[in-house]
């Protein structure tokens, strides 16, 4: 098992990374995590675009996104959202737009780095250089994932760090 997972904790290696742009660089806050009932609920990443080729036209086809991790399922994945059509272009579909008007752009088979903080304490957690998968699958919920997720991306710690209840549920499964 290939692990890709690795957490930066010299300064000097943080700043170049991110100043630099050495990789897409996603932030995590874990303040703005949603409840869904009791404790159940999952973080949220900022917006992200998944490089998904182009269209015949030549135009860049981006993939609309996040990255979740859901305490029934504690391990980040990106989730693609869905779409509605209205017959009007409200305030939300503008503040839409532009959360994903700066998203960094994702690709398959590269390193991103995820920094997770917590907004309402303060705190700020190891960023993590992390390792997309090689396929992108343009018609699911799931549109990429991370090489190895059960072992690299793994979101027990940061659920609990976000006051959720994280389990998983494959291991409730396995001892039954």
């Amino acid at each position: 098992m290939n692990i890709h997972r690795r957490l930066l904790t010299d300064k000097t290696d943080i700043a170049r990374t991110i100043n630099f742009r050495k990789m897409p660089v996603i932030k995590i806050d874990l303040a703005d995590r949603k409840v869904l009932f009791d404790n159940d609920g999952y973080i949220v990443s900022q917006k992200v675009l998944i490089d998904a080729g182009y269209f015949k036209t030549g135009e860049p086809y981006y993939i609309r996104a996040d990255i979740r991790a859901y305490s029934d399922e504690p391990y980040f994945r990106f989730h693609q959202g869905c779409t509605c059509l209205t017959n009007s272009f409200t305030y939300e579909d503008m503040e839409e737009i532009l959360d994903y008007s700066n998203a960094p752009i994702v690709k398959a088979d590269e390193d991103i780095l995820v920094c997770i903080v917590h907004s309402g304490k303060r705190e700020v957690y190891s960023p993590m250089i992390m390792h997309t998968a090689k396929k992108i699958d343009k018609h699911c919920a799931v549109p990429l994932e991370f090489e190895d997720y059960v072992v690299n991306a793994d979101a027990r710690i940061f659920l609990r760090c976000a006051g959720l209840d994280a389990y998983d549920r494959q291991a409730k499964y396995e001892e039954a």
